[in-house]
């Protein structure tokens, strides 16, 4: 749980960082800086770049608990089988 937690935290922060990355963004747009313009649009991808792989672990984490449910299931299905 405290792995899963601190996960979350983390992605909240990236997403904190893309809004604004996004707001930095908008504002290089309206002053016309192409370098700052070129520079916020970086920094916006690599807000995503650094998101993908906590993106990943939360995939993996709950399709393993599903998994295991899934076969916490099977075995007490089969554990009235026999009975």
């Amino acid at each position: 749980m405290k792995a899963q937690l601190k996960n979350s935290f983390e992605l909240g922060g990236w997403a904190i960082f893309v809004a604004s990355a996004c707001f930095f963004l908008a504002a290089t747009i309206q002053s016309g800086d192409l370098l700052s313009i070129a520079g916020s649009g970086l920094f916006l991808a690599a807000c995503f770049v650094f998101m993908v792989p906590l993106i990943a672990a939360k995939r993996v984490a709950s399709v393993q608990c599903n998994d295991s449910s899934e076969t916490d299931d099977l075995h007490n299905q089969m554990g009235a089988r026999r009975n």
